[in-house]
């Protein structure tokens, strides 16, 4: 029995190196086929595999036919299988090999792939805590309507599939198709979805002569500026605008000229002038005092009327300008403080004479004294006397008698100021 149960674990061992054999020349073969046909390497993998499966079966149902009475009491074994799992490298060759061969013809006629980056694969830990390849391609094509985008496609499966459309120049037209392609960059199928008009050759435009002129002045608004100005079209109108001076007057005038320097018009815009004055120094003014007489008061008696105050005078520079040209320069003086002088009223009123009268001038004053004098009725007989002014206006007279000498009638007699 223990002989039996080792024949048959020696025809099972058997077994495994012939399949992994097979496997390795089926790869070895696929890849051959997959570079020089377009027939799907999955579809032919796929079909090669089922046939290995049924031969393998078919041999291993053989055996276990031939030795069926051996096994039914044979202890049982676990099987042994074999599994390859390739490496990131080996799928990065697979890839750029299924992509190299897969090109697009691009509108420009080239040779250019659409795959913008190489595929990758990565390993992610699943729920389960089982590390599981996730595939990704980056495309850079077109949606159907023509827009171009690009995108990252993944899968855990390299063998799905996604689709993109670009546009094919074919001849002197450019057509539309669908692309289907894996996730390892293999194109699996290509589909006419739009047939574009035929493309007209066309001799190139001549060159355009271009025209340039530099220019200095100011904006609408006064403000300098200096620029190059560049042009196709020699009727191109450039404005702008400048400032003429004469006699110490601004002028701003607005200027068109074309892109060949050629002055089309020039016209006067009014402005306004604008002023900046500097303050050069301050002069202070005293007050000085100012006696009036007044006939009103008595005479030696004053009275302050008005106080004085110092005048304050300051000396300006005043410059026109017309924006930033200095058109004329003047000098002047600004009374800022009036000066105020003080003012003093003088009394000048004098009392009257002993005779008690005022006369309007010393003439008729004096004519009335000498009555007086000559007159034996009058009290003042035979006085001298004294005519003057009672204030300073000279308009207003007294007379003053005085008594003469005893024992000398008539020689008191005299006469006061005319």
């Amino acid at each position: 029995m223990k002989e039996k149960i080792k024949n048959i674990i020696r025809r099972k061992t058997l077994v495994i190196p012939v399949f992994l054999a097979i496997v390795i020349a089926l790869i070895i073969y696929g890849i051959g086929v997959q570079k020089n046909s377009s027939v799907s390497r999955d579809d032919y993998a796929t079909e090669n595999n089922e046939q290995i499966l049924s031969d393998l079966g078919k041999s291993d149902i053989a055996l276990e036919t031939a030795d069926e009475d051996e096994t039914e009491n044979a202890e049982h074994e676990p099987e042994q299988v074999l599994v390859h799992e390739a490496s990131n490298s080996e799928l990065n060759d697979q890839s750029v090999s299924d992509s190299s061969n897969n090109d697009v013809v691009e509108n420009n006629g080239e040779e250019t792939s659409p795959v913008s980056s190489k595929p990758q694969v990565e390993k992610i830990t699943s729920p389960q805590g089982e590390e599981e390849p996730v595939y990704s391609i980056t495309i850079s094509a077109n949606t159907i309507d023509g827009k171009p985008y690009t995108k990252t496609f993944s899968s855990s499966n390299p063998n799905d599939t996604f689709k993109y459309y670009k546009d094919v120049r074919e001849g002197n037209k450019i057509n539309r198709y669908e692309i289907t392609m894996t996730f390892t960059g293999k194109e699996v199928s290509r589909r006419l979805v739009g047939e574009g008009e035929e493309i007209v050759a066309t001799d190139p435009a001549p060159e355009d002569t271009i025209y340039r002129v530099n220019v200095t002045g100011y904006t609408r608004e006064g403000k300098p500026f200096s620029k190059r100005y560049e042009s196709t079209d020699p009727n191109e109108v450039i404005t702008y605008y400048k400032i003429e001076t004469r006699n110490e007057e601004g002028y701003f005038y607005e200027i068109k000229i074309n892109m060949l320097g050629k002055e089309l018009s020039k016209k006067q815009v009014k402005v306004d002038y604008t002023y900046k004055e500097a303050i050069l120094g301050e002069e202070i003014e005293e007050f000085s005092v100012v006696e009036k007489p007044d006939e009103t008061m008595k005479a030696g008696k004053k009275v302050v009327v008005q106080e004085g105050v110092d005048g304050i005078i300051q000396h300006i520079k005043t410059e026109k300008y017309l924006f930033d040209i200095r058109l004329s320069v003047d000098f002047s003086t600004k009374t800022v403080r009036k000066l105020q002088d003080k003012i003093v009223k003088v009394g000048t009123l004098l009392p009257l004479g002993n005779s008690g009268k005022t006369f309007s001038s010393s003439k008729e004053a004096i004519n009335w004294a000498e009555q007086q004098s000559n007159n034996k009725n009058s009290k003042w007989y035979n006085h001298g006397f004294d005519v003057f002014p009672i204030d300073h206006t000279g308009k207003r007279f007294s007379v003053d008698f005085i008594k003469p000498i005893e024992g000398k009638p008539g020689d008191g007699i005299g006469f006061g100021s005319p």
